[in-house]
């Protein structure tokens, strides 16, 4: 019989993403959602939507713009760490 080869195994690889990334990923996607759906809002119903387009955006600029500071923050090494 054959018997298998030991070959590298995938275990060991740790996950190099930052432990807080994955709420900043979500909050980005949500914050491009948003947008999207400020976009089709405001061209499906013109005028008729008020200034709800508008405050969606801002909110969706808002979420996406805290996303990329905090991704920054933790991006700048700490000084004075042990």
């Amino acid at each position: 019989m054959l018997e298998p080869k030991a070959e590298r195994s995938d275990q060991g690889v740790v996950n190099k993403a930052a432990p807080g990334s994955k709420w900043r990923n979500t909050l980005m996607a949500i914050g491009f959602f948003c947008m999207l759906a400020a976009l089709f809002i405001g061209a499906s119903m013109k005028e008729a939507a008020g200034g709800v387009p508008k405050f969606l955006g801002f909110g969706a600029i808002a979420l996406i713009v805290i996303s990329g500071v905090w991704a920054l923050i933790e991006r700048i090494p700490r000084k004075g760490g042990p």
